[in-house]
């Protein structure tokens, strides 16, 4: 079968953001790379242009978009409403029908997907959109499947979503949608790892947030996770926060996802082994390594088994200057930027010390 619409991962990589989105281009990327991706394949931005295309008061509605303010609250509510429940009649058509039915054939009749959104904008180094679209859960058959794709092309329109690309200078027009049709992990813990600490800005410090069950307690802000940090010089664990953890989300037989209590003991036990935290922050390692660059990691374990989820740039960090002469050299860097949150007079041992490296208010030698 000639295929169109779709593209298993082994076939995309960073250079296919036009056509499979941030989310979809990083995990064909990681795929060919060799990091322990959950298999699946991509839905096309082409086959989001088919279908939005159908809807010929898109053209219009685009010009207003294009000129609303982020102030304009009303209005972008009204758009948003309109082109949602517009596209939301449109049926999908058989072609993409056919497609995503033959690339089911090649997993097992009994598999669970996740359906996520994957944007052309989206988990670039400059901008993160992430959480902007909607993801689905646990997805279990052909009909489901295709109700979530659109769901998520869907999920473009919402406020929230027309608002951010306003904020951030993004065109309507021209941001389109890919959806990731991935195989489902039932993790025991999951979470997010930064390869560099996003608070302290520490490029050699790996960051962990851990729970239990599925991602989404903690991305959703339901839990306090678990914290480590490990330094990568040695790869030593430096801190553990383990946290109260109160509740976890899993799959549930049949499709879609439930929210279970903890108990006192299950909540309090250390989500991640020392062993794992480990093996999680080399992983980390080897993925900054690939990108060039500090990353932002979604990962799972199931029972002993590691999987990566996502990776994306860390967009938060002060930029670090290239420097000449590295070798037989010592460079400090401050950043100006963190002073905006002091929000007390300055101490004067503050003062004294950053005279040592800011000689003001001494006459220059000559």
């Amino acid at each position: 079968m000639k295929y169109t619409y779709t593209h298993i991962f082994n076939d995309i990589d960073s250079g296919c953001l036009d056509i499979a989105g941030g989310k979809g281009a990083n995990l064909g990327e990681m795929t060919k790379a060799g990091f322990p991706v959950p298999s699946g394949f991509i839905i096309n931005t082409d086959a989001y242009n088919d279908f939005i295309n159908i809807f010929s008061g898109m053209e219009g509605l685009y010009n207003k978009l294009e000129k609303l303010k982020s102030s304009d609250l009303d209005e972008v509510r009204k758009i948003g409403i309109l082109i949602r429940e517009s596209i939301e009649k449109i049926d999908i058509s058989k072609k993409l029908a056919n497609e995503v039915s033959e690339r089911l054939k090649e997993f097992g009749e009994d598999d669970y997907f996740a359906v996520r959104s994957s944007a052309t904008a989206e988990d670039l180094p400059g901008a993160s959109f992430a959480g902007q679209q909607d993801t689905f859960l646990n997805i279990k058959g052909l009909d489901n499947i295709l109700l979530n794709i659109k769901k998520c092309w869907i999920s473009l329109f919402t406020d929230r979503a027309i608002l951010y690309r306003i904020e951030k200078g993004f065109s309507h027009r021209d941001v389109k949608l890919s959806a990731v049709i991935q195989q489902m992990v039932f993790p025991d813990t999951s979470g997010i790892m930064f390869t560099a600490d996003p608070l302290s800005g520490h490029r050699n410090i790996i960051s962990i947030d851990a729970g239990f069950g599925l991602g989404e307690a903690l991305v959703s802000g339901l839990i306090t996770p678990d914290l480590y940090k490990v330094d990568k010089s040695n790869f030593s664990i430096i801190k553990k926060d383990v946290n109260e953890k109160k509740l976890r989300i899993i799959s549930v037989p049949g499709g879609g996802t439930k929210t279970e209590n903890l108990t006192k003991k299950q909540s309090t036990a250390q989500a991640l082994t020392d062993e794992q935290i480990i093996l999680l922050a080399k992983m980390g390692e080897k993925i900054e390594d690939h990108y060039g660059s500090p990353q932002d990691i979604e990962w799972c374990f199931e029972k002993d088994e590691l999987f990566i989820v996502q990776s994306r740039p860390v967009t938060s960090l002060y930029p670090v200057p290239e420097i000449e002469n590295k070798e037989n050299s010592l460079h400090i860097f401050i950043s100006f930027g963190h002073f905006q949150m002091m929000t007390d007079v300055m101490p004067e041992m503050a003062h004294s010390v950053l005279k040592l490296f800011f000689p003001y208010g001494k006459k220059r030698v000559q």
